[in-house]
């Protein structure tokens, strides 16, 4: 599950795409020359977890946890880099 949302960041990539926007239970969508984009992928909460579990030291797991919110870099295998926000929100990523 964890590929899933690396599978997305890699599509992205390959678009040129500058955003990937990812809520859980909901499509994921992307941003292209300004017009947003969705996909057929759905992300859901599993997806999340088991990526976070992957990417996350347990600092970054504890500042989540308490805070509601992180931001942190992650490098593909393929040493692709990306910036990333996330927020916990009232019904879930």
């Amino acid at each position: 599950m964890e590929g899933h949302i690396t599978e997305l960041l890699h599509f992205v990539h390959e678009k040129s795409a500058s955003d990937l926007f990812l809520s859980e239970g909901k499509k994921a969508a992307f941003r292209l020359d300004g017009e947003i984009r969705k996909l057929d992928q759905t992300v859901e909460k599993e997806h999340f977890q088991q990526f976070l579990s992957k990417v996350l030291s347990a600092k970054q797991q504890g500042i989540f946890q308490e805070d509601g919110d992180l931001d942190f870099g992650y490098t593909t295998s393929q040493d692709l880099r990306f910036r990333i926000n996330l927020a916990r929100q009232q019904d879930g990523f």
